[in-house]
């Protein structure tokens, strides 16, 4: 039998991963004008080909990685790396790090300024 511990675990991260709150204003714009039983059946359809997509890559999901030779802890970097660059983007730099020439900083000023 599974730990409830680790079902709880596993829901919040599940919930926190697909942003059900988040998605509301995204369906609701992307089925304006449709009637509810429309809505309903799209609702439905996109719950069970989210749920068929997380139970494929959450039992096949590490062996096709391998396939393809990329390592879990190469996985992990990646993500890291990605979250990072995603947080830098969103916090706002204070303009004296634009004028740094040198350093992650200063990379970064040139990066937004050069946008």
């Amino acid at each position: 039998m599974l730990d409830s511990a680790f079902l709880i675990t596993a829901f919040a991260t599940l919930f926190v991963v697909i942003d059900p709150p988040g998605l509301i204003p995204l369906f609701i714009a992307l089925t304006r004008g449709m009637t509810p039983d429309q809505r309903r059946a799209i609702g439905l359809r996109a719950c069970i080909i989210a749920a068929v997509l997380l139970t494929l890559f959450g039992f096949a999901g590490e062996a096709l990685l391998g396939f393809i030779g990329i390592s879990m802890p190469a996985f992990r970097i990646a993500g890291g790396i990605l979250l990072f660059l995603t947080a830098l983007d969103i916090t706002p730099i204070p303009a004296a790090f634009y004028l740094m020439g040198s350093g992650l900083l200063g990379l970064v000023g040139l990066r937004r300024r050069n946008k």
